[in-house]
């Protein structure tokens, strides 16, 4: 006997740009969004997006190096949008390239403002 498909819910369009175009105030709020953006856009898994580090990020080519199940290591192309808020935070970030690399650990008591 076949089991059943079930398909996920996913985002309708009007969902997305709400996502897009919401405007983070906080360092935690520019983070959640950053990662939120990245996850849009690659339809990467969770846990490749947060292993993230600067060393995977191509700014000049648009892409980003992630590290996939089996520690396979793959590039992919990402849009615009993404890489803005990815270079905004690479300038501002108070502890620079660092910063950046510690931004989505859990354990970072980085205020960021």
């Amino acid at each position: 006997m076949k089991e059943p498909q079930f398909i996920l819910p996913t985002f309708n369009m009007p969902q997305v740009q709400r996502l897009i175009g919401w405007k983070p105030r906080s360092f935690y709020e520019r983070r959640l969004h950053l990662l939120v953006l990245m996850l849009l856009d690659t339809g990467c898994r969770i846990s490749e997006a947060l292993s993230l580090r600067v060393e995977d990020c191509d700014l000049d080519n648009l892409l980003l190096v992630l590290n996939g199940k089996g520690m396979r290591c793959y590039p992919v192309p990402v849009a615009a949008c993404p890489w803005l808020s990815i270079s905004s935070t690479l300038r501002t970030s108070s502890e620079g390239r660092n910063g950046f690399s510690r931004m989505f650990s859990p354990y970072s008591r980085n205020s960021g403002n």
